[in-house]
């Protein structure tokens, strides 16, 4: 395949429908469809500061069946699925309100002699242009949709797709691109797990560079992937459901891939195809690999990847102003909450009472502590709890995520519902839990000094006594008052206060 034809790391990728700049995206849903090895697949975002996931849908077309037994060409039937998969999207996204639809192509359609004609076909028949990504436009691509959602990572990016593993350096300084997705594993070790992992080796070790230590993280995307945290939750009896962020230490993860490629791990989950379960081990395979031949401590499962990178390479700016869960806050208290100013406001003032309290996961809570005001007041707690505890957001840890679901849920309530305390055991410590009350106790307080949101916070302060409680001071009217709602709600953050 010619050159001209792949797109270059450096290019922007083109507004596909109607055609447009960058600039120029201002109204409507974007949409990413990825022409995969082993799927095509369709993800909708909504428009606003933070890319929140409005719709995504699958298909298993398995382009990249037989890739890597010589000459590889794509069969007829694949095409037409494809081809199928692609006319049901288009019209999907006619009938969700997208204004730009971006079409890429990775392993299978780039490797394969017939690819350029399958692209073209697409194009003739229903006006669509697809972007087939060279493969080191896909590890950048992929990287930086990771990283943007695991920040803190220091390692190494790894997507394992159908028909290609691309690998990147978390710094972006170094990438690489392998022919040995799990489809070509499964071809080449004749459907043999334990051959699989030889040959996922033998290819990495040569990328030099892996031998010169690349951090202690192993970020892994892709559903694939996903799949392997599921299951290892699973198998675990973890508490939390969320798989962006979950972690797995080196000598675990190799022991659970090495379980998997004997066969001594159920793939039997609700919604798992027995397509999806029989390429698993190979996945696993893979993974073990990638872990022997590197010396990453840990494996994170990242949930944002190719289709997220996609997405960023065509905004004019950095629309999430660099965190993106401070983002998603925002964005939540504008749609749902009492505005970001309000809650920009309160983590000012609340972090000079507590400043123990990490200032960034203070802005969080305080951004999030309004959202549930529309609902009834007795549901209000445990709504605000399920909404950030499996909330679809990125760029924090269970750990952290559990203790901004507290800490928002102790604004609402004084006592945890039944349940509650089984669903954070092993997540947080009981020292954050009384952490989590202490603030969520100062937030509560806040709505009563500030009921209307007007920025009134100011006018009030609470400063400590001998004893270490807080004591709190403020306009002569409202103090003559001796509200009983102050009063309690103060006396429970005293208490707590005292715990930590």
């Amino acid at each position: 395949m010619g050159k001209n034809s792949q797109m270059k790391l450096t290019e922007k990728l083109h507004y596909l429908y109607p055609e447009q700049t960058p600039h120029q995206q201002k109204e409507g849903r974007l949409a990413v469809i990825d022409i995969g090895s082993s799927m095509v697949r369709l993800v909708i975002y909504d428009n606003g500061a933070y890319p929140h996931l409005f719709l995504n849908h699958k298909v298993w077309c398995l382009l990249g069946k037989h890739k890597g037994k010589g000459q590889f060409v794509l069969a007829e039937d694949r095409m037409d699925r494809a081809a199928s998969a692609i006319e049901w999207f288009l019209w999907v996204c006619k009938q969700s309100g997208v204004s730009t639809v971006l079409a890429v192509a990775s392993s299978a359609v780039r490797d394969a002699d017939n690819g350029v004609e399958f692209v073209e076909r697409i194009r003739q028949d229903y006006g669509l242009r697809i972007e087939i990504i060279e493969g080191s436009a896909e590890a950048e691509l992929a990287a930086k949709g990771a990283l943007t959602s695991v920040p803190d990572s220091n390692g190494l990016v790894v997507d394992l797709g159908g028909g290609s593993l691309d690998i990147c350096l978390s710094n972006l300084s170094k990438h690489a691109s392998l022919p040995l997705g799990v489809l070509t594993l499964q071809a080449l070790s004749k459907k043999n797990p334990r051959k699989a992992e030889a040959v996922m080796r033998e290819g990495l070790q040569r990328v030099k560079w892996l031998k010169n230590g690349v951090g202690q993280d192993l970020v892994a995307i892709g559903s694939g992937m996903r799949s392997i945290a599921k299951l290892h939750m699973a198998e675990n009896a973890y508490p939390m459901r969320i798989l962006h962020d979950y972690r797995i230490d080196r000598l675990e993860a190799i022991d659970f891939c090495e379980q998997f490629m004997k066969g001594k791990v159920s793939r039997r989950l609700p919604g798992m195809t027995r397509a999806w379960r029989e390429i698993l081990p190979y996945r696993a395979a893979a993974l073990s690999a990638l872990l022997k031949e590197t010396d990453a401590e840990r494996v994170r499962f990242a949930s944002f990847g190719l289709r997220e990178g996609v997405l960023f390479s065509q905004l004019e700016n950095d629309v999430m102003g660099g965190d993106p869960l401070l983002s998603f806050a925002k964005d939540m208290a504008e749609r749902d909450g009492r505005g970001s100013g309000y809650g920009a406001h309160l983590a000012k003032w609340a972090s000079g009472i507590l400043p123990d309290v990490e200032l960034r996961l203070l802005q969080v809570a305080t951004l999030f502590s309004e959202v549930g005001w529309r609902e009834q007041a007795a549901y209000r707690a445990q709504g605000a709890f399920e909404m950030i505890y499996g909330g679809s957001f990125v760029a924090v840890g269970h750990r952290n995520r559990a203790r901004l679901a507290l800490m928002v849920y102790f604004r609402h309530e004084n006592k945890m519902m039944p349940g509650m305390a089984a669903r954070v055991k092993g997540v947080v410590t009981k020292e954050e839990i009384e952490q989590a009350k202490v603030v969520g106790a100062l937030l509560h307080l806040a709505s009563l000094l500030d009921p209307g949101a007007q920025g009134l916070l100011d006018n009030f302060s609470l400063e400590k006594t001998e004893d270490g409680t807080l004591e709190l001071h403020g306009p002569k009217p409202f103090m003559a008052m001796e509200s009983e709602t102050v009063a309690k709600c103060l006396k429970f953050l005293n208490k707590h206060l005292l715990n930590l």
